[in-house]
């Protein structure tokens, strides 16, 4: 069984050998593929290989890293896929204890739980996953993060994949959200695994302000039943008016 790990990078961050060592780390019953993908032209160190997995540097054209995820998922070979940000980390046992859930539960992908961990502030947790339903993903609760889930392949290119434009901005944050929701409308299963199983980023695009705030209620909002619509709009304005009050105030991340 291969599984295909995708990470689109600059290869620039100062996570990233820390990033690497905890795909490298990750053992069991399959053997890893490591597809990371860096811009055209990009001078990339040569494939490497350790026991158990390889890594393959992939020079792609792409506009934002959710088209770069999706270059890697056509250019992936296992059957098995996940992502992974080039400033998250994988902890022990995250693709083996995911790969079996995905087994026993025959669902379409397992998610579980993600933290993710702000160093400006003393890595306060600042979200994580615990459920995924269609109504509380409309109202962007729980926080979904594509880092925690485990796909079959072929069912995530049966849903499709990441959606780069959505009129009419470009999607930088909330392609994943996007997906998931398209997901469940069509009724495919997930499976929650009650394990922490990575650590992201809590400093990168997606913990701004406005920007993700703005795509999750758009993407809400244009797929809400229209008898819900001023419901949902009103919990997005009451959202995104508290986010910006504790922004203000410095309290962020309590």
């Amino acid at each position: 069984m291969i599984v295909s790990v995708v990470t689109a990078s600059t290869l620039e961050r100062e996570t990233i050998s820390a990033c690497f060592e905890s795909v490298e780390n990750q053992s069991g019953d399959f053997f890893l593929e490591h597809v990371v993908v860096t811009r055209k032209g990009f001078k990339n160190p040569p494939n490497e290989s350790w026991p158990g997995g390889k890594r393959i540097y992939l020079s792609q054209n792409f506009k934002g890293i959710y088209d770069a995820l999706n270059k890697g998922v056509i250019s992936s070979t296992g059957k098995v896929l996940c992502f992974l940000g080039d400033d998250d980390f994988l902890l022990e046992e995250s693709i083996s204890s995911r790969l079996e859930r995905l087994y026993q539960s025959q669902c379409s992908a397992v998610f579980s739980k993600c933290t993710g961990l702000n160093p400006k502030v003393n890595n306060q947790s600042i979200l994580s996953n615990d459920s995924l339903r269609l109504n509380e993903l409309l109202l962007g609760l729980p926080k979904s993060q594509h880092a925690s889930f485990l796909f079959w392949k072929e069912s995530f290119l049966q849903i499709g994949l990441f959606k780069v434009y959505y009129f009419p901005m470009r999607l930088k944050v909330c392609a994943d959200y996007l997906w998931l929701l398209k997901a469940l409308k069509k009724d495919y299963k997930f499976n929650f695994l009650e394990k922490e199983t990575v650590h992201i980023s809590g400093i990168g695009i997606s913990a701004k302000l406005i920007r993700p705030q703005l795509e999750a209620f758009w993407i809400s909002f244009q797929n809400t039943p229209i008898r819900l619509k001023f419901f949902v709009l009103k919990h997005w304005i009451l959202e995104i008016f508290q986010r910006f009050r504790r922004k203000v105030l410095g309290n962020e991340f309590q």
